[in-house]
């Protein structure tokens, strides 16, 4: 009879061993030129090796769709065989693939820093769809209560700054303040902003505000600082209409 510390042992032993065959076979996938792990034929390991990349391959290229566009067909075949066979996967979700092979391509420098600004907004884009987030939507009370509502960015907005036309066609140098959310119909919108706007966004993604906060903060820098409640009014009823900003 064995021991509880045999069976203890064994168990653990076993354990062992199924992990060192799982990165043993995970390795075989990735590399095309691995030898199969024992147990499994080459025509096998053929199989799934075409399984792992054709649902990856079609996976990034659902959601790159743009800059896929933008590259050579070749060059974009390369960098996601790259992914698979060199990249490092930190998550198990499927849908965390599309911020690590971005983040992969950036590590090894395998594209030019126009078309990675093109593939965050297409990245920030997936985020916001599945974000999870409280509905935004128009507060319908009078201007001098709204003053004392405090809003914040929405859980599905992001903002970033680039030194390319990351929202037009030809994505020429200039920097550009970006903004990507999901709107109250559930629509992922993309937008390039003012600089005001993206100062004022970035504000309240740093911590909720309202109109009353911001102007008596204003009136420490500005001795006008009243004559700016009327357009910062104005600015923060736009965004929490479109759903950027909501009440907290």
């Amino acid at each position: 009879m064995k021991s509880p510390a045999s069976a203890v042992f064994n168990r653990g032993q076993k354990v062992s061993d199924e992990k060192h065959y799982r990165d043993a076979f995970a390795a075989s996938l990735r590399n095309m030129d691995a030898e199969p792990p024992e147990g499994i034929g080459a025509a096998g390991l053929a199989v799934y090796r075409r399984l792992l990349r054709n649902n990856v391959y079609n996976f990034l290229d659902r959601c790159y769709v743009r800059t896929a566009t933008m590259l050579d067909s070749a060059a974009w075949q390369e960098a996601k065989a790259h992914f698979i066979t060199h990249g490092q996967a930190t998550s198990p979700y499927f849908s965390d693939i599309p911020a690590q092979f971005l983040a992969h391509l950036r590590h090894h420098a395998l594209l030019d820093a126009r078309l990675l600004a093109v593939m965050d907004v297409e990245c920030r884009e997936l985020a916001a769809e599945i974000a999870t987030d409280d509905p935004a939507t128009p507060i319908l009370i009078d201007d001098e209560a709204f003053d004392d509502v405090r809003l914040a960015l929405s859980a599905s907005a992001s903002l970033a700054a680039y030194d390319w036309q990351v929202h037009e066609n030809t994505v020429s140098a200039g920097r550009t303040y970006s903004l990507v959310w999901r709107d109250p119909a559930e629509q992922v919108q993309c937008a390039a902003i003012s600089a005001a706007d993206f100062s004022l966004l970035q504000q309240l993604h740093d911590a909720p505000d309202s109109v009353n906060t911001l102007i008596a903060a204003l009136r420490d820098c500005l001795a006008d600082a009243e004559a700016q409640r009327l357009p910062l009014r104005h600015a923060l009823r736009h965004w929490l209409a479109l759903g950027v900003l909501y009440p907290v």
